[in-house]
C-alpha cells in the first residue's frame, strides 16, 4: 500500500513539474511576442524617427516640383490679368500742311492730328474666364500638392513599418535557423555513425536549406525596401536611425 502510494505521488509531482515548466515555456513565449509587438509598434523612439522621415521625404525632387508648377500657374494667372493690354491699339495720324490759304482753291483737312484707339468686342466677353480658369488652376495646383505630401508621407511610413516588421521576423526566423542548424549537424553525425537512413538525413538537410534559403530572401527583401527608403530621403538610413551624437561645445579658454 505504502509503495503505491509513493509510485502515486511521485507520479503526481512529476506531472506537476512538467505542468510548471509548460506553463512558464508559454509565459515566456508571450512575453516575447508582447515585447516583439511593443519594439515594432509601439517603439518611442519611433516618435523622432517618424516625424524626421516624413521631413526628408517632403525635400524630394518629387515633392519640391511642385512648387515649380504652383510658381507658374501663379504668374500664368498675372499674365492673364494683364494680357488685355496686348489687344488694344492706338494710332495717331498728323496732317501736314499749312492753314494759311495760297490757293484759294486748295481745301483744308480737318483735324490736323488725331487719335485712333482700337478695342476687340471679344476681350470685354472672355478674358474675365481666362482670369477664372488660371484662378482655377492654381488652386488645383495647391491640392496637388496636398494630396502629394500626404501620399509620400504614408508611402515613406509604410515601408518604414515595412522594414522593421522584417527585421523582427529575421530574428526570429534566425533563432529557427539556429535550431535546425543544430538538428541538422545531429543528423549529419548520426548519418556517419549509421544511425540514420540516407531519407530522413536528406530531409532533415533539405529543411536545413529551405530555412537557410527563407533568411537570406527576407534579408534581400528588407535591403530592397532600405533602399527604397533611401531613395525617398536622400540620406542613408542609418543616419536617421542611429544619428552621432552631437558634439560638446567647449568654453574657450581664457587667458591671464
Amino acid at each position: 500500500m505504502n509503495r503505491k502510494l509513493t509510485s502515486f505521488y511521485v507520479t503526481l509531482i512529476a506531472i506537476l513539474f512538467s505542468s510548471v515548466t509548460a506553463f512558464s515555456q508559454i509565459d515566456s513565449t508571450t512575453n516575447d511576442i508582447i515585447s516583439l509587438n511593443n519594439r515594432i509598434f509601439n517603439d518611442p523612439a519611433d516618435t523622432l524617427i517618424e516625424p524626421k522621415l516624413v521631413a526628408l521625404a517632403l525635400t524630394s525632387p518629387r515633392y519640391k516640383s511642385t512648387f515649380s508648377q504652383l510658381k507658374i500657374n501663379e504668374l500664368d494667372l498675372k499674365r492673364t490679368k494683364s494680357s488685355w493690354l496686348n489687344f488694344f491699339t492706338i494710332s495717331m495720324s498728323y496732317n501736314v500742311q499749312s492753314f494759311t490759304k495760297t490757293d484759294p482753291a486748295a481745301p483744308i483737312v480737318y483735324p490736323q492730328s488725331y487719335f485712333t484707339l482700337g478695342i476687340p468686342l471679344g476681350i470685354i466677353f472672355s478674358q474675365g474666364k481666362q482670369v477664372k480658369i488660371s484662378k482655377e488652376a492654381v488652386i488645383l495646383g495647391k491640392n496637388n500638392q496636398e494630396d502629394l505630401a500626404r501620399s509620400i508621407s504614408s508611402e515613406i511610413l509604410a515601408k518604414y513599418k515595412q522594414y522593421k516588421v522584417l527585421g523582427a521576423l529575421m530574428e526570429i526566423q534566425s533563432e529557427m535557423g539556429n535550431d535546425v542548424s543544430v538538428v541538422a549537424a545531429q543528423a549529419e553525425a548520426n548519418f556517419k555513425k549509421g544511425a540514420i537512413t540516407v531519407e530522413t538525413y536528406l530531409n532533415t538537410m533539405r529543411t536545413a536549406n529551405e530555412e537557410l534559403s527563407r533568411n537570406v530572401n527576407m534579408k534581400l527583401q528588407q535591403e530592397l525596401l532600405k533602399l527604397q527608403i533611401e531613395e525617398i530621403i536622400g540620406v542613408p538610413l542609418e543616419s536617421v536611425l542611429n544619428p552621432p551624437p552631437p558634439t560638446a561645445i567647449t568654453a574657450p579658454k581664457t587667458t591671464k
